[in-house]
């Protein structure tokens, strides 16, 4: 069935990335009830624990970051990057973050899943770090995620250094690296927020990088530590 211009705008609008919440396939007018009251049923639900504060959520990612330092990075370059879902409220019991068959599932993506975020020739630590399930990598990545669901990701950044110390690849091998790792942190945040928030109470999400470099002789400072945060909703909520 071709639709009209007015009703291609207005499915364009309900898909849209930032706007959009809501998107069903549906046959019957039945199923259409049923769909329209679920949907408001989740919007209800997902906005009853807090209201959605866009400053707060963006702030709270930021802070997550490590603290940027104004001397030299001693270890390899890293990516850090934070994830904060909103309305802020609590989608873990403590007791969750305890439970080995969480931390047992995060292993397993994190080596296996597709892009992999974990060495698969190094080990893994496994513990709770200041009310936080943490699993880390010595000099590795490491993932931290709270009772809040936020989600903080350590991803090292060697090959970006090992390119710009041979003198090959410039710029365009670091943003190739860096891009890189920035699809594993998504696609493993993706992966994380569907296992732990599956109602999607969490409609919205600020996202907030950055990264730590030893600073290269004869290559200038462009930025290094900066923090830039994001914020955004699929059509999903998420």
């Amino acid at each position: 069935m071709e639709r009209e211009p007015e009703q291609v705008k207005f499915l364009s609008g309900v898909q849209a990335w930032q706007t959009g919440h809501f998107r069903e396939a549906f046959k019957t007018p039945e199923q259409l009830k049923d769909l329209v009251t679920r949907a408001i049923h989740d919007f209800q639900l997902s906005h009853s624990a807090a209201p959605l504060d866009v400053a707060a959520l963006v702030e709270t990612a930021t802070g997550l970051l490590p603290p940027t330092r104004q001397s030299n990075h001693s270890g390899p370059p890293m990516l850090s990057m934070a994830f904060v879902g909103g309305p802020f409220q609590r989608v873990l019991r403590p007791t969750q973050l305890e439970e080995p068959s969480v931390a047992k599932a995060m292993h397993k993506q994190a080596l296996f899943g597709e892009p992999g975020v974990f060495d698969g020739t190094k080990g893994v630590d496994i513990g709770i770090n200041d009310a936080a399930l943490v699993l880390a990598q010595v000099g590795g990545a490491r993932i931290q995620v709270d009772e809040h669901g936020s989600l903080v990701m350590r991803l090292p950044l060697e090959r970006v250094e090992q390119r710009a110390r041979s003198g090959f690849g410039g710029l365009a091998i670091i943003e190739e690296v860096v891009v890189r790792q920035l699809t594993v942190a998504i696609a493993y945040a993706d992966w994380l927020f569907e296992r732990i928030d599956p109602t999607q109470r969490l409609t919205h999400m600020a996202i907030s990088a950055s990264i730590e470099a030893k600073r290269l002789p004869g290559v200038e400072d462009s930025g290094r530590g900066r923090r830039e945060p994001w914020l955004g909703a699929n059509e999903d909520g998420t």
